[in-house]
């Protein structure tokens, strides 16, 4: 393979603004050649952004084939359906968390990569988030000693975001379920990263805002995870159309002292220990969105060749079993297991 790849986008939302700006940091080593989207509107946008070819569905865009790669920014219960397909036509497949909104469904999109040889990745972007690998870093040199417990607090106003309510990203028939499924996994990959492997959840679930949205969406969720190492986390996602203060997106305490990432996605880390008992804010403040060119480059040099994935994509269906796990503890009202992946 020549040393830059073709990609198709398919899906051309909200989030595929964010991966084209992460290809244009991609030296080059990336070209869009088609665009896939039911909206014309869309379709013809991108196609004038990047000079590629416009499809209105997946299939002909398959057919044409002149790309090596996909990325697939499609509602979530279209994830299972289009993943297989492009790894069957012979692509390789990026695919926007969550892989898919059931495990049978993750086991076949699973399946179908393995048969398929080609290069598979969920794009879980806070595995690349700067602040998130920035305090990774900081508890394996041991900065805040003995990690025991974190706080994740996953949170969005109209203060810093504009909402579209009529989005498919507020109906739970496309989304798999309601705030949990559509954007919380992003603030759960990061504690996996720096505690370990979630073994058990209990959570509740609300919607303060159901005089806008359907009254099975949850808007609020609290969730408390236990660790299979011991170690504890709580969870809160809130979405709401009230101004919210300020708050850390996330709390790291340790034996030794605190590591906290900022909110309003625009990031920034501070470490609290004996040596910085005011606080210790470290530069350059990179914010969430920063992790897309990252994991563009990630997903770019693995078809190219150069490396593998730094997570497999089994470790990708963690976050959905976590959120359906705090699902079913809905029902039972008690601790639930999380489980694991059996491909068997």
């Amino acid at each position: 393979m020549s040393k830059s790849i073709r990609l198709a986008l398919v899906g051309c939302g909200y989030i595929a603004q964010h991966h084209y700006n992460a290809i244009l940091k991609c030296n080059g080593l990336a070209k869009v050649t088609a665009v896939v989207d039911v909206n014309d509107e869309r379709t013809a946008d991108y196609s004038s952004k990047t000079g590629a070819k416009a499809f209105k569905s997946l299939k002909d865009a398959l057919t044409w084939g002149e790309f090596d790669a996909v990325d697939i920014m499609l509602p979530h219960h279209l994830h299972e359906e289009a993943a297989v397909e492009c790894l069957e036509a012979g692509k390789h497949v990026l695919l926007e968390k969550p892989m898919a909104v059931s495990l049978a469904a993750c086991r076949n999109v699973l399946a179908a990569a393995k048969r398929s040889g080609k290069v598979f990745m969920v794009c879980e972007n806070a595995q690349y988030w700067p602040e998130v690998v920035k305090a990774k870093q900081l508890i394996e040199e041991e900065a805040i000693g003995d990690v025991y417990y974190a706080k994740a607090h996953y949170w969005e106003s109209p203060a810093i975001t504009d909402f579209d309510f009529d989005s498919w990203q507020y109906d739970p028939a496309q989304v798999g379920g309601g705030l949990l499924m559509a954007g919380s996994c992003h603030w759960i990959r990061p504690l996996r990263m720096w505690l370990g492997e979630i073994e058990e959840v209990i959570g509740i679930t609300g919607n303060p805002l159901a005089h806008r949205i359907a009254a099975n969406y949850e808007t609020l969720a609290d969730a408390l995870l236990r660790f299979k190492n011991g170690k504890t986390a709580s969870f809160t996602a809130l979405i709401i159309d009230t101004t919210l203060s300020n708050q850390p997106y996330f709390r790291i305490f340790g034996s030794k002292g605190e590591i906290t990432i900022g909110g309003t996605f625009k990031g920034g880390l501070t470490l609290y220990n004996d040596e910085f008992p005011d606080g210790k804010a470290f530069e350059p403040v990179h914010g969430y969105f920063a992790s897309f060119p990252f994991t563009m480059m990630e997903f770019v040099q693995c078809v190219l060749g150069e490396k593998v994935p730094d997570v497999s994509p089994e470790y990708a269906v963690g976050e959905p079993m976590i959120m359906w796990a705090i699902y079913r503890s809905l029902s039972s009202k008690k601790w639930e297991a999380v489980g694991c992946v059996d491909m068997d």
